[in-house]
């Protein structure tokens, strides 16, 4: 079952997380940025701490997706772990065993090798509930906005 656009008519989630080839939407630099901020806004909400795991594949474009996944969960108050190359079970797996509020992996399992993709999993080392991804798909939204308002009012500036 394919997800609905968002009432804004984007679409970042589909079935099975964040899919695409990166730098462009959803995987483009501000998306990804966003994401993080939006995952570690819900964890503070929810848990009231924001730890994260982050894992990846082999992909070239993985360490590039991290580091910006991770910029935006820093500047939202997440505290980040790197796993670095591990399977997707692995994190899920590490996410339920130890201190984790959530984890994301970075992979495109096996899509073509230019793809990529980013899943995000509970402190139950599961996929989030649709509604939960519908409430980090609106942070996203928010979150990118502001980034691109922003760099619309540096360029201004100039």
């Amino acid at each position: 079952m394919e997800k609905q656009a968002s009432s804004h008519g984007q679409r970042v989630f589909g079935t099975d997380g964040i899919r695409g080839i990166p730098g462009t939407p959803p995987l483009d630099d501000a998306t990804l940025y966003a994401t993080g901020r939006a995952l570690a806004a819900y964890l503070n909400r929810e848990h009231g701490a924001a730890h994260v795991l982050i894992g990846m594949d082999t992909r070239e474009s993985g360490p590039h997706i991290a580091s910006l996944l991770a910029a935006g969960l820093a500047r939202a108050g997440a505290t980040v772990a790197f796993a670095g190359v591990i399977t997707t079970p692995g994190v899920a797996c590490l996410v339920r065993q130890n201190d984790f509020q959530a984890g994301v992996v970075i992979s495109a399992s096996h899509n073509p090798f230019q793809d990529n993709g980013v899943k995000l999993f509970s402190h139950a080392g599961m996929k989030f509930p649709d509604a939960v991804e519908e409430e980090l798909e609106a942070g996203i939204l928010k979150h990118r906005s502001e980034a691109v308002a922003k760099e619309s009012a540096a360029a201004g500036c100039r």
